[in-house]
C-alpha cells in the first residue's frame, strides 16, 4: 500500500511539473505573438523617417464603424490644423469610443473607392490631436468645437455590407414625383452637411418641381429617405436612372443654387430604351416583364401625380427593342385624369389598376381594375372601388399577396363600411374613361 502511494505522489508531481512547463510555453507564445503583431502593424503603417511625429501610439488603437465621405473642408481650414493632405472623413459613426466626436478626418490617401461605403477602421489619434495639444491651440479648439471631428490615422480598413451602417433616419413617407437623370457624387461643402449625391436631369424639369429664379450653377441634391434606398443610389453612380420621391423645400428660397429631393425609390433604366416622341421620359413609371415581353406604365400630371405630360397609358417592348412602343392609351371621357398605377398577369389575363382624382385628396380617387384576355383587344372592368384609404395598407397587401386581383379583393374587404360601397356619384367614374389599344 505504501509503495503504491509513493508512485501516485510521483505521478502528481510529474503532472504538476508538466503543467508548469505548458504554462511557460503558452506565455512565451503570447509574448511572441504580440511582438509579431506590433512589428507587422508598424510595417503596415510604413512610416517614412520624416513622418515619425505622426507615428501612432499602438497602446491607443481605436475601432470605428461608419461611412466614408468627402471631407468638406476648404484649403484654408486644412492649413490651420495641419490637414492639408486630408480629403476624406468617416462619419455616421456608431461605435462608442473615449472621444466625443461625430466623425474623424482620415489621414490616408487613395480612399476614393470607399467613398459612400460602410467600413470598419482601426487607427490611432495623431499626437498633435491629443486633448492636451487641442487645448493649447486656439485654431484646434475652434475647429473641434465647430465640426465635432478630430483626425485619425487608419492602420486597417475593412469594407462592410451596407446593412451594417444606418446613416439615415428612416422617414415614413412616400412620394410619386419621378425624375430621370444621371446620379453623380457631390463634394460636401461642409463636413456635416450631407449633400453627397446629385442628379443631373435629362431634361430641365426644375420649374415643374417649383424651383424659381434658377442660377446657372444650380444643383439638385438627392438624399435617401430610407436606409434601404442608399445602396440602390450607390449602385447607380454615374448611370442614367429613374428616381422616385418628393421635393424637400425646407430652407429653400428663390434663387438658391441648391435644391433638395428625397428619394424613396430607384429604378435603373431598362436597356436605356427611348420613349415615343409623344411622351417624356419622366412620365415612365414602373416596369414589368410578363411572358418575355416588357411593359412600362406612363403617367400624366394631376393633383395626385406630379409629372409633366397630358397623356397616360402602357408601353411595351421586346427584349432586343431599342424603343418603347405604345401598347394602350387612356382616353378620358370626362375630367377625371385617370392614370395607370400597377400591372399584373394572372391566368391568361393582363391586369392594370387605373386610378383617377375623384377622391378626398392626399392621393385618393376611384380605382378601377381592368383586365385584357390574351388575344383580345378589349379591356374589361373587373372591379371599381374607393382607392386611397390607408395606402400603406393597400401596398402591404399587394406586396404580400403578389396577385393584384386577389390583393384588391382583400383591400376592398378591409375598407370601413362607409367606403366599401361607392355612392351613385362615385360609380359614374367607374366608366368615364377607355383603354384604347394602339
Amino acid at each position: 500500500m505504501e509503495t503504491n502511494t509513493q508512485v501516485t505522489l510521483k505521478e502528481v508531481k510529474t503532472t504538476r511539473f508538466n503543467y508548469s512547463i505548458l504554462a511557460i510555453i503558452v506565455l512565451i507564445a503570447v509574448v511572441i505573438g504580440e511582438t509579431w503583431y506590433i512589428s507587422n502593424l508598424r510595417n503596415i503603417i510604413k512610416l517614412s523617417p520624416s513622418k515619425q511625429t505622426n507615428a501612432p501610439n499602438l497602446e491607443n488603437l481605436i475601432s470605428i464603424k461608419g461611412v466614408v465621405r468627402t471631407a468638406g473642408l476648404s484649403g484654408e481650414e486644412k492649413e490651420k490644423v495641419g490637414l492639408s493632405d486630408v480629403n476624406f472623413q468617416i462619419t455616421n459613426i456608431e461605435d462608442s469610443t473615449q472621444y466625443e466626436t461625430n466623425g474623424y478626418f482620415l489621414k490616408k490617401d487613395n480612399l476614393e473607392r470607399l467613398v459612400g461605403k460602410c467600413v470598419q477602421i482601426i487607427g490611432t489619434i495623431p499626437n498633435e490631436w491629443s486633448d492636451e495639444k487641442i487645448k493649447e491651440s486656439y485654431d484646434f479648439r475652434r475647429f473641434v468645437f465647430e465640426y465635432h471631428r478630430i483626425a485619425l490615422i487608419p492602420t486597417k480598413i475593412v469594407e462592410l455590407n451596407y446593412s451594417s451602417c444606418q446613416p439615415y433616419h428612416d422617414l415614413d413617407t412616400e412620394g410619386n414625383t419621378q425624375l430621370q437623370g444621371t446620379i453623380v457624387r457631390n463634394q460636401r461643402g461642409s463636413p456635416f452637411i450631407d449633400n453627397d449625391y446629385e442628379i443631373r436631369l435629362v431634361k430641365p424639369t426644375l420649374s415643374v418641381l417649383g424651383f424659381e429664379n434658377i442660377p446657372q450653377d444650380f444643383k439638385l441634391i438627392i438624399k435617401p429617405a430610407k436606409n434601404s434606398v442608399w445602396p440602390n443610389i450607390e449602385s447607380q453612380i454615374g448611370k442614367e436612372t429613374i428616381i422616385v420621391g418628393y421635393v424637400n423645400k425646407s430652407g429653400y428660397a428663390k434663387g438658391d443654387n441648391l435644391g433638395h429631393f428625397s428619394v424613396t425609390g430607384v429604378r435603373p433604366l431598362f436597356s436605356n430604351r427611348n420613349v415615343p416622341a409623344s411622351i417624356l421620359p419622366e412620365q415612365v413609371d414602373k416596369t414589368y416583364t410578363f411572358n418575355g415581353i416588357e411593359y412600362a406604365i406612363f403617367q400624366k400630371g394631376s393633383m395626385n401625380v406630379v409629372k409633366p405630360g397630358d397623356t397616360s397609358g402602357i408601353l411595351y417592348a421586346n427584349k432586343d427593342n431599342n424603343t418603347w412602343k405604345i401598347f394602350t392609351r387612356v382616353k378620358e371621357l370626362s375630367k377625371s385624369k385617370n392614370n395607370p398605377y400597377l400591372m399584373d398577369y394572372q391566368n391568361g389575363k393582363l391586369y392594370v389598376l387605373v386610378v383617377d382624382t375623384n377622391g378626398a385628396g392626399s392621393g385618393e380617387g376611384i380605382g378601377k381594375l381592368m383586365s385584357l384576355t390574351s388575344g383580345s383587344i378589349t379591356w374589361n372592368l373587373e372591379s371599381c372601388f374607393y382607392y386611397g384609404w390607408s395606402q400603406e395598407r393597400f401596398y402591404e397587401i399587394v406586396s404580400t399577396t403578389k396577385n393584384l386581383p386577389e390583393a384588391i379583393r382583400k383591400y376592398i374587404a378591409s375598407l370601413p363600411q362607409n367606403m366599401s360601397t361607392l355612392s351613385s356619384d362615385s360609380k359614374k367614374h367607374c366608366n368615364d374613361f377607355q383603354l384604347i389599344q394602339d
